[in-house]
């Protein structure tokens, strides 16, 4: 899935653990389970995931991916988060 070869290397196989990269990035990798992330419309989800951020350490994959592959991402988010509520 593209979440494990995407996200994983800065927030973690679980979404939730940012990886050292993660940790050392400016801003930090965001747990993607949290209230915080969770709170997000889906379509800002998506904004974050498709372009660029500068003066980030977010890649954009809009370039990448098609854009039904960032709604499965964003989808993916939303199940890290349930997980989370569960825990």
């Amino acid at each position: 899935m593209e979440f494990g070869v995407r996200c994983a290397p800065c927030h973690g196989a679980d979404g939730r653990s940012p990886t050292d990269i993660g940790r050392w990035m400016f801003s930090r990798a965001a747990d993607l389970g949290s209230p915080r992330v969770q709170a997000y419309p889906d379509e800002q989800l998506f904004w974050i995931i498709k372009p660029v951020i500068r003066l980030t350490g977010m890649p954009g994959f809009g370039k990448s991916m098609p854009e039904e592959q960032i709604w499965h991402l964003v989808n993916y988010v939303r199940r890290i988060g349930a997980s989370a509520s569960k825990s």
